[in-house]
């Protein structure tokens, strides 16, 4: 495919809780945002908690943008507050989707926060364009509330996030964003390393800035923390380039967009042929020429890996 047409993701919390404030005007100006070209491939929301919100945000984006899943049944609906959307030019088609449950949760009991009843968790979906295949993985975690930090549930739902990275097929690239309630700066984010790379890492190392809007008057008084991201899964087979990192930003909570600010990231996924092609190389300069049987062996050793870094084929570069 062309890299010099790089996938576009927006990953943005959307803050559409029934108790928020200007619900339809902001679902419209956050539509009207999103649809400034150059369009996303791919939009994934949090907190799209209200079905008849949900729709709303589905019709005024339907003759760009093709839903994943969307919530259903009342409050705080039926897939967690996630709403995922694919441009319907863009080629890719959604081949499967599901939502996991977190397992460990807040108490549904304090009513007031929400969490323990919010039915939070993964919605992963499959999208195929021209024999490629990525993975995507939508989810919104445990806030925290004062002093109840929530930090073993964060650390339990953040442990589940990887698990299911780990049980995908690891010759396909895969995608993760959302809210995660947690600083890069907390432990619990040190333990995504295994798994994951942030490719937003870097991006906020320069600007100092985060994803949460202040108030007027805690502008300069506090810094604004960074608790959204977009991932990606750690594995030998590709590498990544960002090409831009930009934020969806609001003045205040809510004005005009959110309480969060959106993350709109552009990158291509190469998979690593330098490296499958050298050890490819090694391996049958190895087999054609007198060696000794160490030397046969090592050689076997070097196919053997690249066989496995390259897998049945080596996709091509994912961007268009």
């Amino acid at each position: 495919m062309n890299s010099g047409h790089p996938l576009r993701l927006i990953s943005w919390n959307l803050h559409l809780l029934p108790t928020a404030t200007r619900l339809h005007e902001r679902v419209e100006q956050v539509a009207e945002r999103v649809l400034k070209p150059p369009h996303a491939d791919f939009l994934l929301f949090q907190e799209v908690w209200l079905p008849g919100l949900a729709r709303t945000l589905a019709e005024r984006l339907d003759d760009v943008y093709m839903p994943v899943v969307l919530p259903t049944g009342w409050f705080p609906g039926g897939r967690g507050g996630l709403s995922s959307f694919v441009r319907r030019e863009s080629g890719w088609q959604v081949t499967a989707n599901s939502f996991e449950p977190f397992t460990t949760e807040g108490p549904s009991w304090r009513i007031w926060e929400g969490d323990g009843f919010a039915d939070k968790g993964i919605e992963r979906f499959e999208v195929r364009r021209d024999g490629e295949v990525i993975v995507l993985m939508n989810t919104h975690l445990q806030a925290q509330y004062g002093r109840r930090t929530y930090r073993e549930v964060r650390q339990a739902q953040l442990a589940q996030l990887s698990r299911a990275a780990q049980r995908e097929d690891p010759t396909v690239p895969l995608l993760a964003a959302g809210d995660l309630n947690t600083e890069p700066g907390d432990s619990l984010y040190a333990g995504l390393t295994s798994v994951w790379s942030d490719p937003t890492a870097s991006f906020r190392r320069r600007c100092g800035c985060g994803t949460v809007p202040l108030e007027p008057h805690e502008v300069g008084v506090q810094k604004s923390p960074w608790i959204d991201y977009v991932l990606v899964r750690e594995s030998p087979r590709w590498k990544v380039q960002i090409h831009n990192i930009t934020l969806l930003e609001s003045r205040a909570p809510d004005d005009p967009y959110s309480d969060h600010h959106g993350i709109e990231l552009a990158l291509t996924l190469e998979p690593r042929e330098s490296a499958v092609l050298l050890l490819g190389m090694v391996g049958c300069r190895g087999l054609r020429e007198p060696s000794t049987r160490r030397d046969w062996l090592s050689s076997a050793g070097c196919l053997a890996l690249a066989a496995w870094m390259g897998g049945v084929r080596l996709p091509r570069i994912l961007g268009r």
